[in-house]
């Protein structure tokens, strides 16, 4: 097993390392034929290195002049913060989020928070002038006291920033990707002295209670200081946090990389490039995607974030240690241990339960339990519930083969709108002073929808 564990990691390195020297072959291919096309177009470019190393170097825009981006910020600088939140938005055809998203974002900051907070609204329209003195207007008019405090800015990039943007004729798609890249890579630059951290953000999610608390209790887990992102969003580029000294780097790989690739790839890129590409994602996540339009005109984009709805355990029950097995199809990303565990998170099974399905724990040692509570279902899925089943506790426990099987059943209650509660009154009256080998979820009978179990709690007098 140790060779097999050794040659899948040389297999891994090697693999890596070969999509590095591409990378960077194709930066040096990338940066002559874009130098000239510039050259002749007598557009003046800048060369800087995508690392300290001088891993290659390629062409970006001249340096961005900040008087000149911003539209509204603090009339004197401010000293330098905990974190910057940058959110790009453009004028959508079908539906706008933003005020609702932004709205969400300060309702679930508190004033003392804002101290330590940056949000830097980049008005993202390149020639929709109207659209952006209005928005700034309305900003300016409804938020003039973070403006004047310095936790809003809100700016726009100066067109000669995109001199250098490949034009794809009619792909919309190719033309709306590449600009993209544009946009963040100018949000970055210009964010990239602001605070401590860069958080990016989109102008189409919602944000969960006490995020930047979060945020900074993620950070302290860490081992050390030498991550290279965190996420808050398992979504694209959504909640992606970064070193503040990290951003400008970044910055440059999206512009190399404008042509060829979404932001989505280039920033895992980017991680492996600085030496950790490890994903650390919190779970769970602290901002979903709520926008059904997106920017791209005539796309849509119904994404949702599965780890948002991992909710913390309510109920802190003793849980004895115990072996967790079902029949319903499984989710390896939602196991059966997460229903048990004390950890956030939650049982999603793959599929529908059909009758006699059942959802087991097989006690190390007996059990006299006290209290059983046992909930479905969740936010984002309600409907995903027991329908119909019963809890069944089980006096013995006998092998078959690879499983376990729950002997000497036992029906201590049924299932009533996803939830099941048994007091010890009527433990006893079942059981007596009998223990309890193993605890069994049984399905009555089919039903269409999946199903969450959001938490057992079993409360004991031996755990």
């Amino acid at each position: 097993m140790v060779g097999v564990k050794f040659t899948h990691v040389v297999v891994f390195l090697t693999t890596a390392t070969l999509l590095l020297q591409m990378m960077l072959l194709y930066s040096n291919q990338c940066y002559f034929s874009r130098v000239a096309d510039m050259h002749e177009k007598g557009i003046v470019v800048q060369q800087i290195s995508i690392s300290d190393n001088n891993i290659s170097d390629f062409i970006i825009p001249q340096k961005i002049n900040d008087e000149q981006s911003r539209l509204s910020a603090p009339a004197v600088p401010v000293k330098r913060r905990r974190l910057t939140i940058g959110i790009p938005t453009v004028k959508r055809r079908d539906g706008n989020y933003f005020y609702e998203m932004f709205n969400s974002m300060l309702n679930k900051t508190s004033e003392d928070e804002m101290k330590d907070i940056v949000f830097v609204v980049f008005l993202a329209d390149m020639n929709n002038t109207e659209w952006k003195s209005e928005t700034e207007a309305n900003l300016r008019q409804s938020y003039e006291k973070y403006i004047t405090s310095g936790s809003l800015h809100v700016i726009q990039a100066p067109l000669e920033f995109y001199n250098g943007m490949k034009q794809y004729g009619n792909d919309s798609y190719m033309n709306w990707r590449t600009k993209q890249n544009y946009d963040y890579a100018f949000l970055m630059r210009y964010c990239q002295n602001l605070s401590e951290y860069y958080m990016q953000m989109e102008d189409d999610v919602r944000a969960s209670d006490g995020y930047f608390t979060a945020i900074l209790n993620f950070i302290r887990l860490q081992d050390n200081d030498n991550w290279i992102c965190l996420e808050f969003s398992e979504l694209g580029f959504i909640g992606k946090l970064y070193h503040s000294k990290h951003i400008g780097k970044l910055s440059d790989m999206l512009l190399l990389f404008s042509q060829t690739q979404p932001v989505d790839y280039t920033y895992i890129y980017f991680n492996m490039l600085m030496g950790n590409g490890a994903k650390r994602i919190r779970k769970p996540t602290l901002f979903q995607h709520m926008g059904f339009h997106s920017s791209l005109v005539d796309k849509i984009q119904p994404l949702v974030d599965k780890y948002f709805d991992f909710p913390e355990k309510e109920l802190n029950g003793d849980n004895p240690t115990a072996k967790l097995f079902t029949t319903l199809i499984v989710n390896d990303e939602f196991p059966p241990s997460l229903a048990y565990s004390s950890e956030p998170g939650h049982f999603w099974s793959n599929g529908s339960p059909k009758e006699n399905d059942t959802f087991s724990l097989f006690f190390e040692s007996a059990q006299m339990i006290d209290k059983i509570v046992i909930v479905s279902g969740s936010n984002s899925h309600p409907k995903d519930i027991i329908h119909n089943g019963i809890l069944e506790a089980g006096v013995s426990t006998s092998n078959n083969g690879d499983k376990l099987d729950c002997e000497g059943l036992i029906t201590l209650g049924q299932f009533q709108n996803g939830t099941l509660s048994i007091d010890s009154q009527t433990i006893r009256s079942k059981l007596g002073l009998v223990t309890i080998r193993c605890l069994q979820i049984r399905f009555t009978s089919a039903q269409l929808e999946w199903v969450v179990i959001k938490e057992i709690a079993i409360f004991s007098s031996h755990s």
